[in-house]
């Protein structure tokens, strides 16, 4: 078989032009198919390329929101601390206050012991 002018489809002559012409089809068709066939493997790989980016962003996106999730149960955590300490100090101002209102009333009696 000799290559043709166009150097993509080979010569062929079986002698009878119907069996030309279906080979040079198969030929051009087996091109055209080995064409598609880098046109997909191209894509292919874009594709996984893409997927494999993809995955990187969703490994950083599952770092970032643990690292988030865990920041949150300290605050959480700091928040009830918080909240415990303000209500001990409340509570402790009231005894105070409470200590204070009675050794004020004592210490008024006692003035007006003395200025009776």
């Amino acid at each position: 078989m000799a290559q043709s002018s166009s150097g993509l489809v080979p010569d062929f002559d079986s002698g009878d032009p119907a069996i030309n012409a279906y080979v040079r089809r198969l030929i051009a068709e087996k091109l055209e198919v080995e064409n598609k066939a880098t046109e997909h493997a191209q894509r292919i790989s874009e594709l996984e390329h893409r997927l494999r980016e993809s995955e990187r962003r969703e490994a950083v996106a599952l770092k970032e929101r643990a690292q988030a999730v865990k920041d949150l149960e300290t605050h959480k955590k700091l928040t009830s601390v918080d909240h415990k300490t303000v209500e001990q100090l409340k509570s402790q101002l009231q005894e105070e206050h409470t200590t204070n209102a009675g050794h004020a009333a004592a210490m008024t009696k006692l003035e007006l012991d003395k200025i009776k």
